[in-house]
């Protein structure tokens, strides 16, 4: 008795394992991502510590 998976779960590629172009077509999107939590902290910090800014 062959128990196997579904006709479409061979085909799947992981999540992580992406091309470089679509990685490249991310990049943007990941360092603008980055920017901002980094702005949003730096102005939260600034918000709660006023003089030190």
């Amino acid at each position: 008795m062959d128990v196997g998976l579904g006709a479409g779960a061979h085909h799947r590629q992981p999540f992580l394992r992406k091309g470089i172009g679509e990685v490249a077509l991310m990049l943007p999107y990941i360092i603008t991502g980055i920017v901002a939590l980094i702005v949003t902290f730096y102005l939260f910090a600034a918000l709660l510590f006023p003089e030190r800014f």
